[in-house]
């Protein structure tokens, strides 16, 4: 099955679900609200550089592959590709001094919940919390605690 996403993304044996969710990426207000207030338990960073330095913590890497998410299959990539596509043309997208960008996080983010909701994993970490706060406008990029402890960091 060969299905093209509006983003012009061409994704290979990609069922419908995940080209459906990758169409809603067009309508996320990325990184739109970095930096203001954030309502719930989060953890809240004030700037870019804490967000990088949480990103970088083995917490957050702990928190990102608990649920052994499978990079291999066609929807990491499809996700991984329209994310950055999206994501990497926005002027609000950061560029951290070791030359990783924010969209290269954001890519990661949404090609792990692209590949869970193609295993059927619809209660997923990264598609009920991570993709919300990105739909939220705000950038998730830590964990604090060790996880499942702790809470999300998030700019």
């Amino acid at each position: 099955m060969t299905t093209t996403t509006r983003e012009g993304i061409i994704a290979r044996e990609v069922p419908p679900e995940v080209a459906t969710f990758l169409d809603s990426l067009s309508t996320i207000p990325w990184l739109s609200r970095v930096g203001k207030p954030i309502p719930g338990d989060a953890r809240q960073v004030r700037t870019w550089a804490e967000g990088r330095a949480y990103q970088l913590k083995d917490a957050w890497t702990n928190a990102s592959f608990a649920d052994g998410i499978d990079s291999a299959h066609p929807a990491w990539d499809a996700g991984y590709d329209c994310a950055l596509r999206i994501v990497s043309s926005l002027p609000a997208n950061h560029t951290f001094k070791d030359g990783v960008s924010v969209a290269d996080g954001v890519a990661f983010d949404v090609a792990a919940a692209a590949s869970a909701l193609a295993h059927g994993r619809i209660d997923d970490f990264f598609l009920t919390t991570i993709i919300e706060w990105y739909r939220r406008g705000h950038w998730p990029c830590g964990w604090s605690g060790h996880y499942p402890d702790g809470r999300l960091v998030v700019y």
